[in-house]
């Protein structure tokens, strides 16, 4: 997946934000799940993107391979490595975090995270995106005027 393509995952992600509704508004939209509005169903196996993001005078690079439910790389700054081994419908996995410039590395379980209360599952590693801990409300909205389009991969 190209960078086009998972900047137009963010943008639907954007659209689905919860938006306070104004005291008898005509018609509000139902209520989403987390998993209706962020549904894994359809996305391409393989999902290579590179990102830049900061402000002036400290910007960051991140690029991010993804195989499937296999596999995932994560390179910060060409400073920080993370990979990620995953076996499809098992909550485990594992973690090497490589420090690029010390040239160390270190390796993690989940049950390791766990115990330190870091509660991430596969899913939030794989998409960039954590299952919300307490109440929330998400809503189906039309992306603001201008806002871009969603983008579909090349062919």
């Amino acid at each position: 997946m190209s960078l086009r393509v998972a900047a137009g995952l963010l943008v639907a992600a954007w659209a689905a934000l919860a938006v306070p509704t104004k005291a008898g508004a005509a018609a509000t939209p139902p209520a989403l799940t987390f998993e209706q509005a962020f549904s894994h169903r359809g996305e391409p196996t393989a999902l290579h993107y590179r990102a830049r993001y900061g402000r002036p005078g400290a910007s960051h690079s991140h690029e991010v391979w993804r195989d499937g439910e296999r596999r995932l790389v994560r390179r910060t700054d060409n400073a920080i490595e993370t990979h990620v081994a995953h076996r499809p419908g098992d909550p485990q996995f594992q973690v090497v975090v490589l420090d690029l410039r010390r040239k160390t590395e270190k390796r993690i379980a989940r049950d390791d995270l766990y115990r330190i209360g870091n509660f991430t599952e596969w899913f939030d590693l794989a998409h960039g995106l954590g299952h919300p801990r307490a109440e929330y409300h998400l809503t189906a909205v039309a992306a603001p005027t201008g806002a871009p389009r969603p983008l579909a991969p090349r062919s």
